[in-house]
């Protein structure tokens, strides 16, 4: 499911990819890949417009506070500052540039 995911986020079909994303995530709770997924899913919540990433970046701080795709959220959505539930979600600016998944993500798709 999560090179499925990763496939459909390199192909730009976003509302695939969320929902195997998704499908991933609830699947296999326990895979080290969950905070990439969910970054990943953020990501192409954000793609598809509205702000459901929001809730899906505050799962990953809340869920996953010390793994490296929650460390690296700053850097993908710099317009968002992310609190410690999702309730206290807030927009802070809108971003500059637009990042590239984790190296993990990437890894994933060109397989």
């Amino acid at each position: 499911l999560y090179g499925y995911a990763n496939s459909a986020y390199a192909t730009k079909n976003y509302s695939e990819a969320v929902f195997r994303y998704r499908s991933f995530i609830s699947n296999f709770v326990a895979n080290p890949r969950v905070p990439d997924a969910l970054l990943a899913m953020a990501v192409s919540q954000k793609e598809m417009g509205g702000n459901a990433y929001t809730q899906t970046l505050a799962q990953l701080k809340e869920r996953f506070p010390a793994s490296g795709a929650s460390g690296v959220v700053h850097e993908y959505f710099p317009e968002t500052q992310v609190a410690s539930s999702s309730k206290n979600v807030k927009e802070v600016a809108e971003p500059t540039t637009k990042k590239k998944l984790p190296a993990s993500t990437n890894k994933a798709i060109k397989k």
